[in-house]
């Protein structure tokens, strides 16, 4: 019963300043409102961008292949001081049907 009493007490008092300081009660909870909101906020961007980046990893995988065409203009050009870019022909595969008809097998419809 003793508790009772000390826990009226303590919320009857609080209530009390409470009500005195109006304008320093609201200005807390303002502030604990926006920095909890602000926490939570930044807390799911991140989890959002964690998740978009790890897809984009999944979706680059190992299992997929990149092919490019390139012409013979661009194998060999130069770069901007006139030096070969190093694309020389041994650096260049080309692909024969039997290749292609090798990738229609393994690849997913």
């Amino acid at each position: 019963m003793m508790h009772m009493n000390t826990l009226k007490f303590n919320l009857y008092y609080a209530w009390k300043i409470l009500t005195v300081n109006k304008l320093r009660f609201l200005l807390s909870a303002l502030g604990i409102v926006f920095g909890v909101s602000s926490v939570i906020c930044i807390l799911a961007i991140g989890t959002g961008t964690k998740i978009k980046v790890m897809q984009q990893i999944k979706d680059v995988g190992i299992n997929n292949i990149v092919i490019k065409g390139y012409s013979p203009e661009d194998i060999m050009k130069k770069n901007d001081d006139g030096q070969e870019s190093g694309n020389t022909k041994q650096n260049f595969q080309n692909l024969t049907l039997n290749d292609l008809n090798a990738l229609k097998k393994i690849s997913p419809p």
